[in-house]
């Protein structure tokens, strides 16, 4: 069976202390946090908050499984990176993400390559994210051919499905793929299969709870390999009580899974 994780997207107006305690209750078993600050976009794990929520991982057993979310830009100097991957790893973190929103190709391969070798000094692996609205690495395959041209052992990819489908992807695209490579599958759900560039605004805030719509979820699951994280990622904007949606999706999960 594959280890179940709840990225914080999911119940994005808890805290990180909250979050954990709230999946916990729910019957899960891991998390996925964000310890790289986006702004006030997103909850994150800072120096000011770190002991407290490593102390509520402790007590409820909850693991955090990856850490969000790396953004390699033209700018980006990625030694900057160190203290908020380090932040992670010291929680107990296994992997962190990384996204690319460059159209130089060269330059976001050696970047990528960097914040690989930075994280491998702290154990970390690095799952890289496509999206069919970023310049490069739009979708699974480009991002499988991305790291073919990389000498990272502790890089591997994050498969969203929602980008999958709305790049074209489909399960049979999965078996394509190193199962070493394909670290993890973030879940939600949609009423459309339409393939499109034009969905930001449903990634960041319109997704349905897995089982709420008609991917085919279970064809995904089936189709990745077995080492891999199944999570649920379904950020949306209505007010549901966070431990309903999480219930919901981890029971739909386990029926799965």
């Amino acid at each position: 069976m594959h280890p179940i994780s709840v990225h914080h997207l999911t119940a994005a107006a808890l805290s990180p202390k909250d979050l954990i305690d709230t999946v916990a209750r729910a019957g899960g078993e891991a998390v996925s946090l964000f310890t790289h600050s986006q702004g006030d976009h997103f909850p994150c794990v800072r120096s000011d908050n770190a002991r407290a929520v490593a102390k509520r991982l402790r007590d409820t057993g909850v693991a955090l499984i990856n850490i969000d979310a790396f953004m390699l830009t033209p700018t980006s100097d990625i030694k900057t990176f160190r203290a908020d991957l380090a932040r992670g790893a010291e929680l107990g973190a296994r992997s962190a993400t990384a996204i690319i929103f460059d159209a130089d190709r060269n330059r976001g391969k050696d970047n990528l390559q960097r914040l690989s070798e930075i994280a491998a000094e702290l154990d970390l692996n690095i799952a890289l994210e496509f999206m069919p609205f970023a310049p490069i690495a739009r979708n699974l395959r480009e991002a499988d051919h991305l790291l073919d041209d990389i000498d990272a052992p502790n890089l591997g990819i994050t498969v969203d499905v929602l980008h999958l489908i709305r790049s074209g992807g489909t399960a049979a695209d999965l078996p394509a793929v190193s199962p070493q490579r394909i670290t993890t599958v973030q879940l939600c759900d949609s009423a459309s299969m339409a393939v499109t560039t034009e969905y930001i605004e449903e990634a960041a805030s319109q997704r349905g709870l897995p089982g709420d719509g008609i991917f085919p979820l279970a064809q995904i699951i089936a189709a990745a390999p077995e080492s891999c994280v199944l999570e649920i990622e379904s950020p949306h904007n209505q007010n549901d009580p966070a431990r309903a949606r999480i219930e919901q999706g981890l029971d739909y999960l386990k029926t799965l899974n």
